[in-house]
């Protein structure tokens, strides 16, 4: 799954942007409901949304979207050596074939 941007977060929450830069900030809290959302959208415990500090809101945040970006970088990786792998194929048998 890509990773969302707090537009499209704030869009299934019903929430504005600013309002999830602020919790993503730990400025304010959700209130249960909308905590649990969070925790599905982002694998973050709904504790941490609801009664963690400042920084270990920030902290989880941060995880969450390192393991994002980690993720896109593997996937990208592995498009790249797959068209690597269709390359040296192709490269392989049309060698063969001027070599018959």
């Amino acid at each position: 799954m890509k990773e969302l941007t707090q537009t499209e977060i704030g869009k299934k929450l019903g929430y504005s942007q600013s309002m999830v830069s602020a919790v993503f900030l730990g400025k304010t809290r959700p209130r249960y409901p909308k905590a649990k959302m969070l925790e599905e959208l982002t694998g973050i415990n709904v504790d941490v949304w609801l009664g963690g500090s400042k920084e270990d809101i920030l902290n989880a945040v941060n995880l969450w979207r390192f393991r994002k970006f980690s993720e896109q970088i593997q996937k990208t990786e592995s498009r790249y050596e797959k068209k690597q792998n269709q390359k040296s194929s192709f490269t392989e048998q049309t060698q063969q074939s001027h070599s018959s």
